[in-house]
């Protein structure tokens, strides 16, 4: 998306100073009912009879697992080949960015078919991590040239480690919670048998399986890696980095939520690009905020926003008078409070913390308070 280009670049540039980053592949559905022209439609991808436009993005993580932005944004359902395999244009940006990014090893969490896996693992030169479905019906090669079905082949691994990690919550149908999740860990390195249609040779990978102890559902991950070798270091090295997939899935969620709260009516594609690049930037800045407050409540918002921020948050709460010393000793807890607050809301013993689509509409508010408070301070020197 061209709407999206300053934004990229200047997620390659943030990139560029961190010396691990996550390349993550995301999904998310907008909903928009005013699209007037059929031809609009048919460029998207889909029927004149849906109301909700999939969204494809690829966001950046620091190794910490915070966004340092979106590397890819595509509206629409991508165009297939003669093949009928989908183009995935966000491994063609992953590799626009770790060349952007020389110094930085870059990791590739995939979203896609295990065709589209293979790819990946051929074209980009770093890591990649693909998580296999039952569904897929993968196989793999006995050396007895027989095969077995993949996840059999993985439950009979002897158990290398164990781990405790914290798993994002996920988003629907699992309606996955946010926990701590105590995991068994098995590695071998298998080959799997390549598709009737294609090559007749066997793919050569590490195959990591994650499985949570005494729970009814628990996380089970199938991992497939073109990472190091079949030992226990490298499988917590995966799992682990699997994990940073999580971001993805509650990043779209806020940008669900905020585009459905911004109630907008683009009547075409160029108008609905634009707004939903504009709504990732906003969901950006609204995740790492919530994602701060979670953490450290007791975080200075100095630390996390602007003194002007600050200053216009306190005008437009009617709790600074003229002349008045500006409090820098706000929590960043209490500054998402203040911001909500400018929408309406009001904390209580049941709900301390406001919602996303309050955090997002105060947000929004408050960066709009901040363009006129620098547009008179501009007038003032004039």
């Amino acid at each position: 998306m061209e709407e999206h280009e300053e934004h990229r670049q200047a997620t390659a540039e943030r990139c560029a100073l961190e010396p691990l980053v996550f390349a993550v592949q995301g999904s998310a559905t907008v909903r928009c009912r005013s699209l007037e022209y059929f031809e609009d439609f048919a460029r998207l991808g889909i029927g004149m009879e849906t109301d909700d436009i999939p969204v494809q993005f690829g966001l950046a993580l620091n190794a910490a697992g915070r966004p340092l932005g979106v590397y890819d944004l595509h509206a629409g359902v991508r165009r297939a080949t003669r093949k009928g395999v989908r183009q995935i244009s966000g491994l063609d940006r992953a590799r626009e960015l770790a060349d952007a990014c020389p110094r930085t090893r870059v990791i590739y969490l995939c979203e896609c078919t295990f065709g589209e896996f293979i790819d990946s693992s051929r074209k980009l030169e770093g890591t990649s991590i693909f998580q296999a479905r039952r569904a897929e019906r993968h196989r793999v090669l006995r050396g007895d040239g027989s095969s077995e079905d993949l996840f059999r082949h993985m439950d009979r691994q002897p158990v290398l480690a164990s781990m405790r990690l914290d798993v994002a919550s996920g988003t629907w149908p699992s309606r996955r919670r946010r926990r701590t999740a105590n995991l068994e860990l098995r590695a071998a390195r298998i080959k799997l048998m390549p598709s009737k249609s294609g090559r007749r040779t066997p793919y050569e990978f590490t195959s990591v399986y994650a499985r949570e102890v005494k729970r009814n559902k628990p996380v089970r991950w199938l991992l497939i890696t073109n990472e190091g070798q079949a030992d226990a270091e490298t499988a917590k090295n995966v799992v682990g980095w699997h994990a940073m997939s999580g971001v993805a899935e509650e990043f779209s969620t806020v940008l669900e939520i905020g585009f459905r709260s911004e109630r907008l009516w683009p009547e075409y594609i160029g108008d609905l690009r634009y707004e939903l690049a504009q709504a990732v930037e906003t969901s950006l800045e609204v995740y790492n905020l919530q994602r701060l407050s979670k953490a450290n409540p007791e975080l200075l918002a100095i630390d996390a926003v602007t003194e002007v921020e600050i200053f216009v948050l306190h005008v437009l709460s009617n709790r600074i008078k003229k002349g008045a010393k500006l409090d820098m000793k706000l929590s960043i807890a209490a500054f998402l409070v203040k911001a909500a607050g400018l929408v309406g809301f009001h904390p209580s013993n049941s709900q301390t913390m406001p919602g996303t689509e309050s955090v997002w509409q105060g947000w929004k508010q408050l960066k709009t308070g901040v363009v006129s408070y620098n547009a008179m301070k501009k007038m003032d020197r004039l």
